[in-house]
């Protein structure tokens, strides 16, 4: 034993010796190296701040904080209790045993009824805009709530909610708390002044994981035509938004509220830095609305809408900008105002007007009997006319229509009058016009989606009531190679622009 011991402690000194001539050689090499100092001093500059920089770190850091202990406290996990049903099972006491069926027969079985089961899921998120406990969310995450439990930051207490108003269009619920208690709750900002690359911050709960903060940037202002909703004016941002922080917080490095969290591109579900906001200024244009009716009354104008293509700008001699008339709905705003077919409006209440969809979320926004200043392009020039906008009664700010029938040679159009059998084998609406009943192979309307049944009603600046009328436009105008025709399908009416080189 002890010579087994001996040899050990042999093994160890020798071992040690080695590693002792190691340390030693390595730190005479190391003492004498050329290039010593150059490579530690290059070493500490990559990882030495410079008393500047740990300043504007440690400050930025601190905006961090503050902006998270500001808003924490004030956005809320949502649950609800939703209703599914369930097939009902029924009692057998052979069970599943086929001794029954071998002496008896097949058995009948009673029919399976369905049963009805509460159960509570994690919905989203949302946060307190008032003390006495109103709360924003959106629309989807309580939609389909039988009772609506909210947690705050920070505590295990279940709060009940309830819906106070709902706008589907725009995807915002309005809830209340109904425990009677001072609550923390949120500044609301100014979407408006937002930025690309303007830093901000989401709070939320994904995948039920409470009070998530995470950090982004303002990718894009103003992202339309995703289909999310019927009005849709997105902030794009690349914070990370996950299911579950729907209804929360987009914050500003002021700590205001800034937007709705709504909505994620992702192949897989989950975030890939793409995530949309509704504008915290659309929302609150639409609370006192919600408070009081539950409900949103938006603002009509009764126009038809329509972008101005380059071919449209260039047939009146102006820039691609703003949104084109091509119909004013009778005895609506607009006519009452004095808006005309072909005016092209470029300001709606002191503000541009870039596309359709910017006119359309600003008209929905005025509040009924509001008048506004409308400023518009007739012929060349500005105009501005002054029109009390109404409740909008069925969906938008106007809906166009249009049918055609057309004979002649003029710009390879086949037209003909609205007859009786026409109206009934097109099943027009229109009684003034010429119909479209057909295209010459060399006709510069091939590829402006005409079709057979659509209806003339204006070209250029006169209008169409008939064949003759149109016919009489051919003539004097053999010689012009601009043109704009009003076209009508069904209720709907647009602008086509044609130059002929």
């Amino acid at each position: 034993m002890r010579s087994n011991m001996k040899k050990l402690f042999v093994l160890f000194a020798v071992t040690l010796n080695i590693v002792i001539g190691i340390v030693i050689a390595s730190v005479f090499f190391l003492s004498n190296f050329p290039g010593r100092d150059r490579v530690f001093a290059e070493a500490a500059s990559h990882t030495l701040l410079t008393a500047d920089e740990i300043d504007f770190a440690s400050k930025l850091q601190n905006i961090y904080n503050k902006v998270a202990n500001l808003n924490l406290p004030a956005v809320v996990n949502i649950s609800i209790e939703v209703v599914v049903q369930q097939q009902g099972g029924y009692f057998d006491p052979f069970g599943d045993d086929d001794i029954f069926e071998f002496f008896f027969g097949p058995r009948r079985r009673a029919p399976q009824q369905q049963k009805e089961k509460k159960q509570v899921t994690p919905a989203g998120s949302g946060f307190i805009i008032s003390e006495d406990g109103y709360l924003i969310s959106n629309h989807h995450v309580v939609k389909q709530a039988n009772k609506i439990f909210v947690k705050l930051h920070n505590s295990e207490k279940e709060y009940t909610a309830e819906i106070v108003g709902t706008d589907p269009d725009l995807d915002i619920a309005l809830l209340k708390i109904k425990e009677k208690e001072k609550f923390p709750f949120v500044k609301l900002g100014d979407s408006d002044n937002l930025n690309i690359g303007d830093i901000v911050v989401a709070i939320g709960n994904p995948f039920g994981l409470k009070s998530t903060f995470t950090t982004g940037v303002v990718s894009a202002k103003g992202r339309k035509e995703l289909g999310i909703n019927k009005y849709e004016n997105y902030i794009q941002s690349d914070v990370a938004i996950n299911p579950g922080n729907s209804g929360g917080a987009l914050i500003n490095v002021f700590g205001e509220v800034v937007g709705v969290n709504t909505a994620i591109i992702s192949p897989s579900g989950g975030n890939i830095g793409i995530g949309f906001s509704i504008p915290i200024n659309m929302v609150k244009s639409i609370i006192d609305d919600l408070k009081k009716d539950g409900k949103v009354a938006r603002g009509y104008l009764g126009v038809g809408i329509q972008e101005v293509t380059p071919d449209i700008a260039k047939s009146f001699g102006i820039k691609a900008e703003g949104v084109l008339i091509p119909q004013v709905f009778k005895d609506s705003p607009a006519e009452k105002a004095g808006i005309k077919p072909g005016d092209i409006i470029i300001e709606y209440d002191g503000k541009f007007v870039k596309d359709t969809y910017n006119l359309r979320n600003m008209v929905a926004e005025t509040k009924p009997g509001s008048k506004v200043n409308i400023k518009v392009l007739r012929e060349g020039k500005e105009v501005t006319v002054t029109a009390e906008i109404t409740k909008q009664e069925t969906g938008s700010l106007a809906q166009a229509t249009t049918e055609q029938v057309a004979k002649g040679a003029f710009l390879g159009v086949h037209a003909s009058d609205i007859t009786e059998s026409a109206k009934r084998q097109y099943r027009l609406s229109a009684s003034e016009g010429v119909l479209i009943t057909g295209l010459d192979e060399n006709s510069p309307l091939n590829d402006k989606g005409i079709q057979a049944g659509d209806v003339i009603v204006h070209m250029n600046n006169s209008k169409i009531r008939n064949l003759n009328d149109f016919l009489k436009f051919a003539r004097e105008n053999e010689k012009n190679k601009n043109f704009r025709l009003f076209i009508q399908r069904g209720e709907m009416v647009w602008i086509i622009a044609i130059n002929i080189d």
